[in-house]
């Protein structure tokens, strides 16, 4: 269909109706990830109510909790991309969808649901919240990294999952068959890429401190700030990188080149 025929101006109602199209995908993915989060939740205050090992059980239920996370593009896997093309809605609109869906909607449900059950267990005094008990379990003080350094962990956080989600969106959005493969596919490489990446980033950064003065590895809180100082710079350019596969996705949909 010519986008001439359509209307000039951005539709809502165009944009709903392409999303509709998804609904039932949408809502078992959206209910998984919920559900996702609030079990792993839970599991991880019985192995702290227990006495367990409350980082280990965290370490691995959040990393499930993040793949959840990361794969809710797979929405968008089982498509009849010829059927999608008769819809009467403009890139712009099929392309907020698909951005709308991954980078918001399905975010928000899952840490909703996860900040949602902390927020409970400290007003109702329920036990210690996972934050609070993790920051303790690794002896981080508040004077150790102060807050420009925990913002900075947050925004490179932020930065990966964007990346990741975005990365993997637009594998599903441009493979013409074998989506779902090739999607987890580019989960396994980008969480390899950026592992290597930071690990071999600080690493080099370590050694060249700890070459300059030996001393510094007894100060592992000066040795921890230089290397948040040099990651702000990486990931600031990083941070380019899915914003390019954004409009990279959007080019893709306004010249057709989605095809069954």
């Amino acid at each position: 269909m010519e986008i001439s025929s359509l209307s000039d101006k951005f539709s809502w109602r165009r944009m709903f109706e392409f999303g509709m199209m998804f609904k039932n995908s949408m809502r078992v993915y959206m209910l998984v990830s919920a559900l996702t989060s609030l079990v792993c939740y839970l599991l991880v205050q019985l192995a702290i109510y227990l006495g367990g090992n409350g980082l280990g059980v965290y370490t691995l239920l959040s990393f499930i909790v993040g793949v959840a996370l990361y794969l809710s593009p797979l929405t968008f896997a089982r498509r009849d991309d010829t059927l999608l093309a008769l819809i009467p809605a403009k890139p712009v609109e099929k392309w907020l969808v698909y951005i709308l869906y991954s980078l918001v909607v399905v975010p928000l449900i899952i840490e909703g649901t996860w900040y949602g059950l902390e927020f409970i267990f400290k007003i109702f005094d329920l036990g210690p919240t996972i934050q609070d008990m993790m920051w303790a379990r690794v002896k981080i003080e508040s004077g150790m990294i102060d807050l420009k350094h925990r913002s900075l962990i947050i925004a490179v956080s932020i930065i990966q999952c964007y990346a990741i989600i975005i990365t993997i969106l637009y594998v599903v959005i441009k493979a013409v068959r074998n989506r779902v493969v090739k999607g987890l596919l580019s989960l396994l490489g980008i969480l390899f890429a950026s592992s290597l990446l930071a690990g071999i980033v600080g690493g080099v950064i370590a050694y060249f401190n700890i070459s300059i003065n030996p001393n510094i590895i007894d100060d592992p809180t000066t040795l921890m700030i230089n290397i948040f100082s040099v990651f702000r710079y990486i990931y600031g350019v990083l941070a380019i990188y899915p914003i390019i596969i954004t409009i990279m996705i959007y080019r893709h949909i306004k010249v057709g080149e989605i095809k069954a």
